[in-house]
């Protein structure tokens, strides 16, 4: 994602001079570095602050409320990593099918032909088609990386 990420900021800031196009991949890089992987870095380390929160030695009310947040944090943190891992591949077939789609200029004719019929629906035809030109590309590109292992696979024997 950091890529994409990047390339959105370069799109943006395109027009710019060019320090100040530095400076603001710089601040960029920055605040994603901080923000997205440390948010990231939280969420994998969830249920081991859940852990730690459950062996809590605190007595009394506040210790039993500790102990149980905890076990929360315990039972939410495989759901969660379920949920974020859907959640993340969605948002990698949207931003890779809109990618594919305004970087092959007949495909992106015909998203757009096609949401100018959707009326009041465009936007989210135009984003339900991203994810579909996305979903098809990332199928195209595992099906050639699994072709080209099994001719690696095949040359090695």
């Amino acid at each position: 994602m950091s890529a994409e990420i990047i390339v959105i900021t370069l799109n943006v800031v395109a027009e710019t001079p060019l320090y100040q196009q530095i400076l603001t991949l710089i601040v960029i890089a920055l605040a994603m570095t901080v923000g997205v992987y440390g948010l990231v870095a939280g969420i994998v380390r969830l249920d081991d602050a859940g852990f730690a929160l459950v062996k809590s030695k605190a007595r009394g009310v506040w210790g039993r409320a500790v102990r149980k947040f905890g076990q929360v944090l315990v039972s939410a943190a495989p759901f969660l990593m379920k949920t974020l891992s859907w959640i993340g591949t969605i948002a990698m077939f949207l931003v890779g099918g809109t990618f594919v789609a305004e970087g092959i200029l007949p495909l992106e004719h015909a998203v757009e032909a096609v949401v100018a019929q959707s009326g009041d629906w465009g936007a989210v035809v135009k984003v339900g088609l991203f994810g579909v030109v996305g979903a098809v590309a990332g199928f195209v590109t595992a099906l050639a990386v699994s072709g080209f292992s099994w001719v690696r696979r095949l040359a090695a024997s």
